[in-house]
């Protein structure tokens, strides 16, 4: 099967069938403590950050969803419309699609549309065991105008596949040279299997800018490769491994100083003012969106104004007024 077919599959798949853990992200593990009297006004809220560099509105970016298929197209210009409109950040999908098939370049490219937002590129980590891939991946990153690159782990979905990497001698060694060698920040992102702190620690000494935790709790892999190959009985047997989103931030946050980003099936304003308040940076959205930019760039917007002011809500209901205050106050949440 081809790179193409296969990305239609898995937007086809994570658009018509139940591929969701069912396991939970954790956060329900925690409670946010209630700040019954508050001075100042809900308007005073303020929700801007520095990421990489760059300002962003909130803390929030479109994690790595598509790209490499006619469909990808009309999803990424969705998303970064509205990107660019409210100031977010956005990472595209796999762009090993575009490497192995130029004509598939256009289907990352929304610089036209959403020429100021942080727009971070994405490779997987077992494409950068052969050096000469390397060369490769900076003019793909170029082409797409990106300010830095995502390294994907997806360990979990390669053994799922049939077709899948089964090879990952010297990942760190590969990961390191790629660092060295790629003058953009590197930012490593699992794709909902979870990061643990061991792993985090030794993503940090490679030199890498970001984690993206990105944990159980949102999209299963694992489950999209049971529904897009037949008779993958490892897939099913595999589909709810992971560690919660909420459990790998905290392990991660207590063992690296790397800024970080928090996703996996935080899906609301309530859980992403939690994922800040435990150490997060940024809060990551995938899946709801997916479903949201295949309607329309106005639907992307409803649903983020929605989450936009879950987060304002809660954030006041705690009794902060910004990030910082809301990661600053240890006594804002507590393990129940």
């Amino acid at each position: 099967m081809s790179i193409k077919s296969r990305k239609k599959d898995h937007i086809k798949i994570c658009l018509n069938e139940n591929v969701k853990f069912q396991k939970s992200n954790g956060f329900e593990k925690y409670e946010l403590k209630h700040n019954a009297l508050v001075n100042f006004n809900f308007d005073d809220i303020n929700l801007e950050t520095e990421f990489l560099g760059l300002k962003l509105s909130f803390p929030i970016i479109i994690s790595s969803i598509t790209g490499g298929c006619d469909e990808a197209v009309k999803i990424n210009k969705n998303l970064a419309t509205v990107a660019q409109k409210i100031g977010i950040a956005m990472s595209c999908g796999s762009q090993k699609a575009m490497i192995k098939d130029g004509r598939l370049t256009h289907s990352y490219q929304i610089r036209d549309i959403a020429p100021d937002i942080l727009y971070v590129g994405n490779i997987g980590l077992d494409y950068l065991k052969y050096r000469v891939n390397f060369d490769k991946i900076r003019l793909a990153v170029r082409e797409i105008e990106a300010d830095g690159i995502f390294v994907h782990l997806n360990l979990a979905q390669e053994l799922a596949q049939k077709e899948g990497e089964r090879d990952f001698v010297n990942s760190v060694e590969n990961l390191s040279d790629f660092i060295k060698f790629i003058d953009l920040p590197v930012l490593v992102k699992e794709v909902g299997f979870g990061i643990s702190g061991k792993i985090a620690l030794k993503l940090e000494r490679c030199g890498v800018k970001t984690i993206d935790i990105a944990g159980a709790g949102g999209i299963s892999w694992t489950k999209v490769e049971k529904f897009r190959q037949e008779d993958n009985a490892l897939a099913e047997r595999f589909s709810e491994w992971g560690i919660p989103s909420a459990e790998s931030l905290v392990e991660c946050q207590s063992t690296v100083r790397l800024p970080l980003i928090a996703s996996g099936g935080i899906y609301d304003g309530i859980s992403a003012c939690k994922a800040i308040a435990l150490g997060a940076d940024l809060v990551g959205i995938a899946g709801p969106l997916l479903i949201e930019a295949n309607k329309s760039s106005e639907a992307v917007e409803k649903y983020l104004e929605n989450y936009i002011i879950e987060l304002k809500t809660a954030m006041m209901l705690v009794g902060v007024k910004n990030l910082k205050e809301l990661k600053n106050n240890r006594q804002a949440i507590k393990l129940i």
